[in-house]
This record gives C-alpha cells, sequence and structure tokens, in this order.
C-alpha cells in the first residue's frame, strides 16, 4: 500500500511541475484586438482556428526559464518505484518510440 502511495504521490507531483512549466513556458501571442497572431487558415472568412505558439527559449523570463529548469531537474532525480529510469528519461524514451512511429 505505502509502495502505491508513493507511486501516486510522485504522479500528482510530476503533473503539478509539468503543468507550471506549460503555464510559464507556451503562450498564446496575442494581438492588441484580441484576436491571436497566428492562424492556421487565413482563407476561411471570419473563422480562424488558434494555435497555441510555444514561447522561444530566447523569450523566456528569468523567472520562466529558473522554473523550467528546476522542473527538468526534477523530473530527471525522480525514479518511481519499481523502474530504473527516471521520469524525464521514460518521457524521452516515449518520445523516441513516438517519433519513430509517426516518422516512418
Amino acid at each position: 500500500m505505502k509502495l502505491l502511495l508513493n507511486s501516486v504521490r510522485i504522479f500528482i507531483y510530476s503533473l503539478l511541475i509539468v503543468s507550471t512549466c506549460a503555464i510559464t513556458v507556451f503562450a498564446h501571442d496575442r494581438l492588441d484586438n484580441g484576436q491571436y497572431k497566428y492562424h492556421w487558415n487565413h482563407n476561411l472568412p471570419g473563422q480562424y482556428a488558434h494555435l497555441a505558439v510555444r514561447k522561444n527559449v530566447t523569450d523566456l523570463t528569468r523567472a520562466e526559464k529558473t522554473a523550467f529548469v528546476k522542473a527538468i531537474k526534477t523530473l530527471k532525480t525522480v525514479i518511481p518505484a519499481g523502474s530504473k529510469l527516471s521520469i524525464y528519461d521514460q518521457f524521452v524514451a516515449i518520445h523516441i518510440g513516438a517519433t519513430r512511429l509517426i516518422h516512418t
């Protein structure tokens, strides 16, 4: 039971860390009139799909960079029970596997 609680606790903390990063790192670039700057299709009159645009790393504030690096370092040090890989290493492995499936 204790093992399960620790796993759940690690999972929740991981979600909080990733959510914090997503809130601070991913941003929309709005124009003054409330519209988004980036649209996927300019041929639809009066109707645009708004895409979330990730901030360039060079545009992050010092606080955003610090929060992002801290979150990544935390993910690298947290190893779930029953695993030999950190949460970060698991994410990388899943990403590599998905990339191979998508780009074949």
